[in-house]
């Protein structure tokens, strides 16, 4: 019987329909009879009246009803693409269409669906793409670490969107402020001031490294000495200053094998020298 494809598709989607459709199939029901059959289910009288208007317009119409889908599956594969999901075959994207409708879901909706359903795609890209990498760069501004903190951010950025179907990164920014108030409590206040991690560690990383000739890129807030400064309370009871993380630095033993350590000694020596008048013109 002509039209049944569609509902063949409508009953895998709705098993209350299955029945009726055997039942159709086997009988070789006129459309009429099978509209009509499935108006008096239980199913459709507790649908809502736009969801009933929409599925009796694609049951009647069949050559109609493949058009939408074509469309349909067609904008649901774009969409997943441009959400930075794994692309889905043509069926499931018909079905995924079919459900929209059935769950009268609105775009917010239904990329939170599609969120719960489809598995991220290869390539990092779109909006789970850029959501992610923002809470990657967040976690590395807040000083925020995870045994497994790849997992973590793509499970918590997934949870997200299929939660409310946007990329909101407002909870993980919260979390990211909250960890690194507790874990650097000398500079909690400025944290929740709106300063991160990164920016108040910057003095204090470009010093050290400067002082044991390192590129800044290299030193970060696992270093043991701007782990210090930035997680520490002096013996005052306060955040240390510069000068006594110079100090610190100056006692690393990365320290000893630096020019800046040997120009330090050779300055020493001959202060001390002239001090004593060991050098023409100094001392006495």
């Amino acid at each position: 019987m002509a039209g049944y494809g569609f509902v063949g598709l409508l009953a895998k989607a709705i098993p209350d329909l299955a029945d009726i459709l055997g039942r159709a199939t086997r009988e070789q029901w006129s459309p009429d009879r099978f509209v009509q059959t499935v108006a008096d289910s239980n199913w459709y009288k507790s649908t809502s009246a736009s969801q009933r208007e929409w599925i009796t317009k694609q049951i009647t119409d069949p050559a109609s009803a493949e058009r939408e889908l074509t469309v349909g599956s067609d904008k649901i594969r774009n969409l997943s693409t441009t959400l930075g999901l794994s692309m889905p075959d043509i069926d499931t994207a018909r079905g995924l269409f079919l459900r929209q409708h059935l769950d009268n879901l609105d775009e917010a909706g239904l990329r939170a669906h599609l969120f719960r359903v489809l598995s991220p795609g290869q390539d990092n890209n779109g909006a789970l793409g850029r959501m992610v990498n923002d809470m990657f760069r967040m976690a590395a501004d807040y000083g925020y670490t995870s045994p497994d903190l790849s997992g973590e951010i793509l499970e918590s950025a997934r949870a997200q969107m299929a939660n409310s179907g946007e990329a909101d990164t407002t909870g993980w920014q919260s979390k990211m402020i909250g960890y690194a108030s507790a874990f650097y409590a000398p500079f909690k206040d400025e944290i929740r001031g709106g300063k991160t991690v990164a920016e108040l560690s910057k003095p204090v990383t470009d010093r050290v490294a400067q002082l044991l000739e390192m590129n800044p890129a290299n030193v970060g807030v696992t270093d043991p000495l701007i782990r210090k400064a930035m997680t520490e309370w002096s013996p005052e009871g306060r955040a240390y200053s510069l000068r006594e993380i110079e100090d610190a630095t100056r006692r690393d033993s990365r320290w000893k094998s630096t020019d800046n350590a040997k120009q330090s000694a050779v300055a020493m020596v001959e202060q001390i020298a002239t001090k004593f008048g060991f050098i023409p013109g100094g001392g006495r």
